[in-house]
């Protein structure tokens, strides 16, 4: 290997950021302090995220159930909202990366993207289904 990698190794160079780490290395990889500080925040920042899906999702999920709609969290990156009835529509939500897919088994879904902002969030998805849902007859 090369001295660098050597020195990583070594615990003398973070093995994060590559500084030099003053304190005498232990023979182990090691991360300089702000490395540390910088997964801490962003460790904290995760958290807080969630937390808001969270939130978020059951203010929506009480939305869609006052509408006669269901909406199921199968985890932070995926959720559906059914339409009305046993075998209603489905729409598969996929907020991370901005996607919905109806499911062509079911009936019809309503077209939703016409009614939310380029950049929504699951709250834009539900309130537009609500909104879709009110106008077929």
């Amino acid at each position: 290997m090369g001295d660098i990698a050597d020195l990583i190794i070594e615990g003398h160079l973070c093995s994060e950021c590559g500084c030099c780490i003053d304190e005498p290395g232990g023979g182990i990889p090691r991360v300089c302090g702000d490395c540390l500080d910088d997964a801490a925040s962003l460790k904290a920042e995760k958290a807080q995220s969630r937390a808001t899906a969270t939130a978020t999702f059951q203010h929506c999920l009480r939305k869609a159930r006052a509408a006669g709609l269901r909406l199921v969290r199968h985890n932070d990156a995926h959720y559906q909202i059914f339409g009305p009835g046993e075998r209603g529509w489905l729409i598969n939500i996929y907020p991370g990366n901005h996607r919905l897919y109806s499911d062509p088994k079911r009936p019809k879904a309503p077209r939703l993207a016409r009614r939310m902002p380029l950049d929504w969030v699951l709250e834009d998805v539900v309130t537009a289904a609500i909104a879709a849902e009110r106008k077929t007859p």
